[in-house]
Formats: structure tokens, C-alpha cells, sequence
């Protein structure tokens, strides 16, 4: 309901549903916590370029532990404290990794944005250490499960965004007037936003739905999506 330039998408809707669905019990325990009470920043680093791992391109390199590459853009990286990137391994498999950006093993730099509410940034690493998150050679699997699930939660946001506007819209046609007549007087303007509140109900019912299917593990999550 609110153009609120803070990291919900990244941090919450993405890596912090993989974390919930993918994390060992000691890396839920270790971010969770500091992520729910806002002590940690947490991003989604996947893209390189024109590479993603949903299509086909060479992805950064974990060797032992350690992961050396580019991935770009990934967003809110500048602000972020921990990322989850994909990464291939010695043996070609291409997997998650929580990685801490601090230090020396990775550097930020911000990259020119449309919209300064929503930051982009390219992150260089360094041989930083890699901690596996999932099963290994499981990516492309994990990250369309936690995009249907990020899709969902957006949704709401959409919905509160919608809501907002159609309160504007008509708190102006009560005091906007044409011809001598309060716009909303007019059965046209009426008939319009009459419309559009049915649309929002429609679509609150369908992010509902959404929720419950995130809850259920039978749903087909993907359809709710």
C-alpha cells in the first residue's frame, strides 16, 4: 500500500525462502533469526550477465570450498550481508551456496538503475568461502520452487499497491468536479470503479488461494503461482 524501498523481495520472498525449504537446521538457526529481526540483509545472486541458471551458459566455480566469479546484477547487493549463489563444482554440477559478502572476498559495485528503490549491483568474489545449501546438483529444481513461491508472496504486494490507487481514485472523483457535478457523480466513472474493486477481490481471492498452496505440500504450487 506503500512505495517502501526495502529489500522484502530479496531478502525475504527469495533467500530467505530457500534458507526455510533448502537450509540444514544449523543454517536455519545461524540466519534466521538475524534476518527476521533485521540484522542481516540477505540476497539472491544467480544471474551472470546473460547467463542464468534456468538456461544454459558457464556459471561461477566452487573448488574445496571456495568460489571464484561474477554474477551480475543481483539485487540489493550492495546492502546485502549474505547471498545465496549458484555455482558450478569441480564435477560440472550446478548448485547453491550461502556466501558472506565481507572482507576482502568480494567486492560490490552499484550498477545504474531505473527505479533507486530498487538497487542492482554487480558482486565480484574473490575466493570466498562457500557454504552448500540443498542438494548438490539440485539448482535449477531449487530456485524454480522458491520463484513460484516468491510469486505468491509478490501477489500481496501487487493487491496492496492496487487497493491503494483505487482509494485515490476515489477519493478524487469526490472532490474533483466537471460541468458543476462531482466527478463521481457520474454513472461512467462509477461503473469503472466498480470494476476495478471487483478486480482487486478477484485477485486477493486468487493470492489466497496462493497462500494456502504454499502451506500445503500437495498443491500444485506452480498453477497457484
Amino acid at each position: 500500500r506503500a512505495l517502501a524501498p526495502i529489500p522484502t523481495l530479496s531478502t525475504l520472498y527469495l533467500a530467505t525462502t530457500i534458507l526455510m525449504t533448502e537450509g540444514s537446521e544449523v543454517q536455519k538457526q545461524s540466519w534466521l533469526p538475524k534476518i527476521a529481526d533485521g540484522s542481516v540483509i540477505a540476497t539472491l545472486a544467480i544471474h551472470e550477465s546473460d547467463y542464468s541458471i534456468l538456461n544454459s551458459g558457464t556459471p561461477a566455480q566452487v573448488t574445496d570450498g571456495v568460489l571464484t566469479g561474477i554474477k551480475s546484477p543481483v539485487p540489493d547487493g550492495d546492502i546485502a550481508h549474505l547471498a545465496i549463489v549458484s555455482a558450478a563444482s569441480s564435477e560440472g554440477k550446478i548448485s547453491l551456496y550461502l556466501v558472506e559478502l565481507n572482507g576482502d572476498a568480494t567486492s560490490t559495485i552499484p550498477l545504474e538503475v531505473i527505479d533507486p528503490s530498487k538497487p542492482q549491483s554487480k558482486i565480484e568474489f574473490h575466493r570466498a568461502q562457500a557454504e552448500p545449501i540443498g542438494s548438490s546438483g539440485n539448482a535449477k529444481k531449487i530456485l524454480e520452487n522458491a520463484y513460484n513461491r516468491a510469486a505468491i508472496l509478490l501477489a500481496f504486494e501487487q493487491i496492496g499497491g492496487a487497493d491503494r490507487a483505487l482509494e485515490m481514485a476515489c477519493a478524487y472523483a469526490m472532490e474533483k468536479k466537471s460541468f458543476g457535478r462531482l466527478v463521481g457523480s457520474y454513472q461512467a466513472i462509477k461503473h469503472k470503479l466498480a470494476e476495478v474493486y471487483v478486480k482487486n477481490q478477484l485477485a486477493r481471492a486468487h493470492a489466497y488461494g496462493g497462500a494456502s498452496a504454499l502451506m500445503d505440500p500437495s498443491a500444485n504450487l506452480s498453477l497457484s503461482a
